[in-house]
């Protein structure tokens, strides 16, 4: 075998023993409790640690005391380790829970606070570095016409 061909062989082996302990290590999705981020995005909704905004695929708007927001945030974390997050860290700020659902590989928690609804989606990406994403969409309930 030649220096060259002996270099690639070491060098492919480090790569594949580096892959293998990433994988093995503190590489993984977190199975623990998550903590919250210190200073959320939207003020009134947690975000766990770890969790970063896709910008390309959010939007928001607001005018005095009415608000859109459509955000898609990205992290390491189980499915459900990210669901239980909200579950508790939601009523904490203030939020009523309203509905919860599991539909193909998405989990949906349904929020209500004053005259808002807040919509949690969590999913799991794929591909090689998979993520675990959450859409978090907020709006203004609709009111009932009374006469």
């Amino acid at each position: 075998m030649n220096v060259t061909r002996k270099g690639f062989v070491v060098v492919t082996g480090l790569v594949v023993l580096a892959w293998a302990i990433m994988g093995f290590s503190g590489c993984q999705a977190s199975k623990g409790p998550m903590m919250a981020q210190a200073r959320s995005p939207i003020p009134d909704v947690p975000l766990p640690l770890g969790f970063s905004l896709k910008e390309l695929r959010s939007r928001s708007w607001s005018s005095g005391s009415l608000r859109f927001v459509d955000h898609l945030y990205y992290g390491k974390g189980d499915r459900v380790v990210t669901m239980d997050f909200f579950e508790k860290q939601m009523p904490v700020n203030g939020w009523t829970p309203i509905c919860e659902q599991f539909t193909q590989g998405r989990s949906t928690l349904d929020y209500a606070k004053g005259n808002e609804n807040c919509r949690i989606t969590v999913y799991e990406g794929s591909g090689l570095f998979k993520s675990t994403y959450v859409q978090i969409a907020i709006w203004q309930s609709l009111k009932k016409i009374t006469k």
